[in-house]
């Protein structure tokens, strides 16, 4: 079996013509300009002045702070991929992702069988 290492060798995904890669790559960004508002808003919430009642806000304001982040996180690793070329391929098999995959979640590393396995070998 492949390691993520192996899948930097590999060319993109041949499935993925120029014109869907362009598109994929326009949906990272937008989606990457979005998570930027968002944490730049949830920065300004946090800042405010909060009072004993305002505990829920503040934990509330934490998690989405985690969650945009972590987020963002995989659109940038997204687009590095692109960048480099191993965009589209399964960062643990090497295998093609599905373009309806990756038109739904544009920032998916894995294929859906790795996917599955990761999440139930939890």
């Amino acid at each position: 079996m492949s390691t993520p290492i192996d899948a930097v060798r590999r060319p993109a995904a041949s499935h993925l013509t120029s014109r869907r890669l362009a598109e994929l790559g326009d949906e990272l960004e937008r989606q990457r300009c979005f998570r930027v508002t968002q944490l730049q808003g949830l920065s300004s919430a946090a800042a405010e002045p909060a009072s004993s009642k305002d505990a829920a806000r503040q934990q509330i304001t934490h998690a989405l702070t985690v969650a945009a982040r972590s987020v963002l996180a995989d659109i940038d690793a997204a687009l590095d991929r692109l960048q480099i070329g191993t965009y589209g391929n399964c960062e643990h098999c090497g295998a093609a992702i599905p373009f309806e995959h990756l038109e739904t979640l544009p920032m998916a590393r894995l294929c859906m069988p790795c996917q599955f396995a990761t999440e139930t070998s939890r």
